[in-house]
């Protein structure tokens, strides 16, 4: 299969591949979105990169070079814009395949000095090794940083069964690199905005849970990565200890929420007491947004009632 072609099929699945991945909460089969790319010169307009692309793609096809070459794996290193880690299970699949049939697919690489940088098909490589073969027929192309930084974006993004952290590794690297904002990165890139806004909820989570994302990314999904995320400013440590559970396997992810949650409702309240002398006037307590007052002496409902409602007019004119 031709360069162009591989990309061709690439591109134009990747709407679909994403929106049911970062929709479908853990372990539920996802709907196929109806946000699919028309073409995939749709997808080329994410950015200058894109487009040149597309023309170098057609450049090589027309002059008949790109052709599949085979090369040492010692020669082949890892692209420094390839976030994501190999999946041990995606390898075992295709050691199963590979032992008996020949890779129809050619990974792509550019070549930097006397060496090759992969810019798609690590697993396969990976694959290879652990079969003991020593080289593997790969597509050689003359690519610039942003051209390659694009490819290997669109190889992890399609890639099946890939985890949503690593796709929002992806895009938190390519929204680094661009400067472009959540809404422009779905715009261009044709998915919805919603579905890039759980993607990128992940970088919203505390810095702790990150290495554990990293060893174990098929642990959440993008809609319990949002719905965490709600809470990681005011409750942390909570939100650390649920992630951390869930890596670890002794908490399910539909139950994370839940977790943090039920947590916080049994927190006690933080009560302090007004003095009038030696006399308790009353006792305030404090939980989750809600003060109470209550009084010693039933008399001074009504009084205290008009001095909270003065004390609120206060403060909500103050914050206009």
């Amino acid at each position: 299969m031709s360069l162009k072609n591989h990309l061709a099929g690439l591109t134009a699945a990747i709407a679909d591949q994403a929106n049911a991945a970062a929709a479908a909460p853990q372990g539920q089969a996802a709907k196929r979105g109806s946000a699919a790319l028309s073409a995939p010169g749709q997808l080329m307009q994410f950015s200058e990169g894109y487009r040149q692309l597309n023309e170098e793609l057609e450049r090589l096809r027309a002059a008949g070079a790109g052709q599949a070459v085979k090369l040492p794996l010692t020669q082949l290193k890892a692209s420094p814009y390839q976030v994501g880690g190999l999946q041990q299970e995606r390898v075992d699949r295709l050691v199963a395949v590979l032992r008996h049939n020949p890779l129809n697919t050619p990974v792509v690489v550019r070549s930097v000095g006397k060496d090759y940088e992969l810019l798609a098909g690590h697993h396969r490589v990976e694959a290879y090794r652990v079969l003991g073969r020593t080289e593997i027929e790969s597509t050689v192309v003359s690519f610039g940083d942003e051209q390659a930084r694009a490819l290997v974006f669109l190889d992890n993004l399609h890639a099946p069964s890939i985890p949503d952290y690593h796709r929002y590794l992806g895009f938190a690297d390519l929204q680094k690199a661009t400067g472009l904002l959540q809404d422009e990165l779905a715009d261009k890139a044709g998915i919805s905005r919603a579905t890039v806004g759980r993607l990128l909820a992940f970088g919203r989570l505390p810095e702790a849970v990150h290495p554990l994302l990293a060893a174990a990314p098929d642990s959440l999904t993008a809609a319990y990565a949002s719905a965490l995320a709600a809470y990681a400013k005011s409750h942390e440590p909570k939100v650390i200890e649920a992630v951390r559970l869930v890596c670890e396997g002794k908490l399910l992810p539909s139950k994370a929420v839940g977790h943090v949650a039920g947590t916080l409702e049994t927190e006690a309240p933080k009560i302090s007491s007004v003095m009038a002398g030696r006399k308790k006037f009353a006792d305030i307590s404090v939980r989750k947004g809600v003060v109470q007052v209550r009084l010693s002496d039933a008399e001074s409902t009504a009084k205290v009632a008009k001095a909270i409602a003065k004390a609120l007019k206060e403060v909500a004119g103050s914050e206009e």
